[in-house]
């Protein structure tokens, strides 16, 4: 008879053989975005986000660096992840990419009040005064301000709410603050 297949004993020739190759599977490591306010610490602790990860492998932290600091102004500051430390599985089955998140800084709330004033009926109100400021923050300071009443030189012995005028900063900036604005008082007294 034919030839057939079970005459024969079949052998892979050396270097023949194909190679299974495994790769690093892509990463992409990002920080969470995070929001504080002006004068306030940057956050002690950064999550990331892991977009690829398999076999469930997990990432425990990762360093971040930024250049906002306690004194950096209102806006948005990039938050950079570096060195990702696997919690499980390891970071060599990996080809890792960062992608930095933003540091959001917002205005700082504060309620400015003038110091009460004195003055006695029939003299002029104060024009000028110094001004208290509740939450300031990193050094910041505020000069004295104008100020307004509804008193006027013929107003009777009494207390009247007493206004600032817009807060004057020595030292900072008001764009790093949300202002609001308290009434003091003016009491006038007997000549």
């Amino acid at each position: 008879g034919g030839l057939t297949a079970g005459d024969y004993t079949f052998v892979q020739a050396p270097g023949n053989a194909t190679a299974l190759s495994i790769t690093a599977r892509p990463l992409v490591v990002s920080a969470v975005d995070q929001t504080r306010v002006y004068g306030d610490a940057n956050p002690a602790t950064i999550p990331v986000t892991a977009d690829n990860l398999v076999n469930g492998d997990t990432i425990g932290s990762a360093s971040i660096t930024s250049a906002a600091t306690i004194g950096s102004g209102v806006g948005n500051y990039a938050l950079t992840p570096a060195s990702a430390n696997f919690a499980t599985g390891l970071a060599s089955n990996y080809a890792i990419t960062y992608t930095p998140g933003t540091l959001a800084i917002t205005p700082r709330p504060l309620m400015v009040t003038p110091a009460d004033q004195t003055r006695y009926y029939g003299d002029a109100n104060p024009l000028f005064g110094a001004v208290v400021a509740d939450n300031l923050a990193n050094g910041d300071t505020l000069g004295a301000s104008t100020l307004s009443s509804i008193a006027t030189v013929q107003s009777d012995v009494g207390s009247y709410a007493l206004m600032s005028g817009p807060a004057a900063f020595t030292q900072g900036s008001a764009g790093n603050y949300t202002i609001s604005y308290a009434p003091g008082t003016l009491a006038v007294t007997p000549r």
